[in-house]
């Protein structure tokens, strides 16, 4: 199997077909995370939690779901149980939610792999990620997976730099003003920003109730689709057209997981009032 040209749809046929298992995709994976540590595109790596999830796919063995066994990476601003959630800011370095938030816990239901939590740019408020808070190579910031002196973008950077480094084939980031369109395109892989109120943001630290939305990253735009709303919790289903008036409900639909982030800032971090002019 040619790792560096697999895409979700191949991942998940390869898988069905039992041609490849959960477990040799997941090392592979995590393998490919560790000698491109120089990206500093990852947060945390959660090889002990990704190789257990594999094996029990292995074992179980579950064809009927869309992303059974396919290793996918987070950005670290969206809760994954157990797994720290920084938002790429040290305040919140030791934060360790309870519990997935929607989008993930969906992803999960599909069979995805989580392998690990990407960089990104500190609060996703900004499109460079650059971010010297958090570094596993020797430059600080994420480094563009096809020239390490360049940037990867934001503020989605791990996320963009993992597909593009063929480290995983897919993701998960946010979008405010282009966070995950930029890294996309920047490290030559596709993204998606979906309609606001098309996906559940619950357990995502947030910038402008507004203007977030969580978004998938793949190989391309056509393997991309794996993993679009089917699989992240879409409220009305992958062919619905978003709610009436969804952006203006967003302020009001706001509940305490959304607020933990935030509540937990020094100062309690404000930024929706720079939502127009910055890109993120």
């Amino acid at each position: 199997m040619d790792f560096d040209q697999l895409t979700l749809t191949q991942a998940a046929a390869a898988l069905r077909a039992g041609t490849v298992k959960s477990t040799a995709l997941t090392t592979e994976a995590l393998a490919r995370a560790k000698a491109n540590a120089d990206l500093n595109a990852f947060v945390t790596l959660d090889e002990a939690g990704a190789l257990k999830a594999a094996a029990a796919f292995d074992t179980t063995d579950d064809k009927n779901k869309p992303l059974g066994g396919v290793p996918l990476v987070i950005k670290d601003n969206i809760e994954v149980a157990g797994l720290p959630c920084s938002a790429g800011t040290p305040a919140l370095r030791d934060y360790v939610p309870e519990a997935d938030a929607p989008v993930v816990a969906k992803l999960r239901a599909a069979g995805a792999i989580i392998i690990g939590k990407t960089s990104m740019h500190e609060l996703a408020f900004g499109i460079s990620g650059y971010n010297t808070a958090f570094k596993t190579g020797a430059e600080f910031g994420v480094r563009n997976a096809y020239d390490r002196t360049l940037i990867a973008g934001g503020s989605s950077s791990g996320t963009g730099a993992a597909i593009g480094a063929r480290i995983v084939a897919g993701g998960l980031g946010t979008d405010t003003g282009g966070s995950v369109r930029v890294p996309a395109a920047l490290n030559g892989c596709a993204s998606l920003r979906p309609t606001i109120g098309r996906y559940p943001q619950e357990g995502i630290a947030p910038i402008s109730h507004t203007r977030d939305t969580a978004g998938p990253d793949g190989r391309d735009h056509g393997r991309r689709r794996t993993a679009r709303s089917r699989d992240l919790g879409s409220r009305g289903g992958p062919t619905c057209r978003p709610e009436a008036g969804a952006d203006r409900h967003r302020e009001d639909d706001v509940d305490q997981s959304r607020c933990r982030h935030r509540n937990r800032l020094p100062g309690r971090h404000h930024a929706d009032e720079g939502a127009g002019r910055h890109g993120r």
